[in-house]
């Protein structure tokens, strides 16, 4: 065979088989661009062969379309489900999509998500039995256009959050012996604002770290009202004067508690001797990076872990320290099981570590 028909021979077998996501020479800059991210920061990097990735994701595309974003969703969700991220989702201005490794929700968890859209009960204060106070810690989340610029980012964030704390501050007015921080219809968002939100109970100091396996901690912590990734503000309050300071501090979590919640509850682990009582969260407490590609065209990854100020790093759901099951009762707040049980603890009463 003459050199030059060989190599083309050869360039020709080359570009069958070789682990890009090209088929037939076309290749999906959309797919390419997510790869190479999640390739490089993923904290499931090193779990996948990506030869093979590349290979069965590129398989996947929907070449009955033309559009390069409509062509990778199949493709990137399979990314996805393969890497093992159930946190990650990619999403464009009407649609979006994650891992097919969903997980099944019961009937008890279908109330709950009916109760976290109503904010009637996803945000509110109370007063309980006249001593303690209640304070249910929404879903809160910027648009996608506020967090493309960091300066309108940190505004917007730090606006939420202080309309969160003011609420939280009212409860300081009350001559109370507990607080209890309802985080069982918190399903996620942006953890800032939560953060923010909570500052008064914080106080300044390291929140908890993220950590990865490629590069050092990053520090979350709490200076003069203002929360910081080590040099970066994300949020800033005003000072209030409220505090809650030798008050009992009970934190509660339930099933549908995802994401920036869960994140949030570590971030309470801060508080000496506050108690945790509720059921194991929803899974997704580990860190996202948020990557722009396009107009209106972006995607999350599992970027790091939570470490909390003891050394304990999260690494799935976040489990409190006594678990009541069911027993939820928005409506009725005394009737509430886990409330009662919150209530037990601040009045010093003995609770097993598990309660059915």
């Amino acid at each position: 065979m003459k050199p030059i028909l060989r190599n083309l021979y050869l360039l020709a077998i080359l570009m069958i088989f070789s682990p890009t996501t090209s088929v037939f020479g076309q290749q999906n800059t959309i797919l390419d661009s997510v790869i190479r991210v999640l390739e490089a920061k993923s904290i499931y990097k090193n779990r996948v062969n990506w030869n093979r990735i590349k290979i069965t994701t590129s398989e996947t595309l929907d070449r009955t379309v033309l559009d390069p974003v409509e062509q990778a969703l199949p493709a990137i969700r399979r990314l996805y489900t393969e890497l093992g991220d159930k946190h990650g989702i990619f999403m464009t201005k009407t649609k979006s999509v994650r891992s097919s490794r969903n997980d099944e929700h019961s009937t008890s968890d279908s109330i709950l998500y009916q109760y976290a859209f109503n904010e009637n009960y996803a945000f509110r204060t109370a007063v309980i039995d006249h001593k303690y106070g209640y304070f249910s810690l929404p879903s809160s989340q910027l648009t996608l256009e506020e967090s493309k610029d960091s300066l309108i980012a940190v505004t917007r964030v730090s606006q939420m959050a202080q309309q969160l704390q003011d609420s939280l501050c009212s409860l300081s007015n009350y001559d109370l012996k507990g607080l209890i921080v309802d985080l069982r219809l918190c399903m996620g968002g942006t953890l800032w604002i939560d953060l923010g939100a909570l500052i008064p109970l914080l106080g300044d100091g390291n929140l908890f770290s993220i950590t990865n396996t490629g590069s050092k901690d990053e520090q979350i912590r709490l200076v003069n009202g203002s929360i910081y990734i080590n040099n970066t503000k994300q949020v800033s309050t005003s000072l209030h004067s409220c505090s809650f300071k030798g008050k009992k501090i009970v934190v509660i979590t339930g099933p549908i508690t995802g994401s920036a919640g869960e994140q949030t509850a570590v971030a309470l682990r801060k508080i000496k001797d506050a108690k945790f009582i509720g059921e194991p969260t929803a899974g997704y407490l580990t860190m996202t990076d948020l990557h722009h590609l396009s107009d209106g065209v972006s995607f999350t990854y599992s970027a790091g872990y939570a470490r909390d100020n003891n050394n304990q790093v999260y690494g799935d759901k976040f489990v409190p320290d006594i678990h009541i099951l069911g027993g939820d009762n928005f409506p009725s707040l005394k009737d509430d099981e886990k409330i009662k049980a919150a209530i037990k603890w601040m009045e010093g009463q003995y609770l097993p570590h598990s309660v059915n």
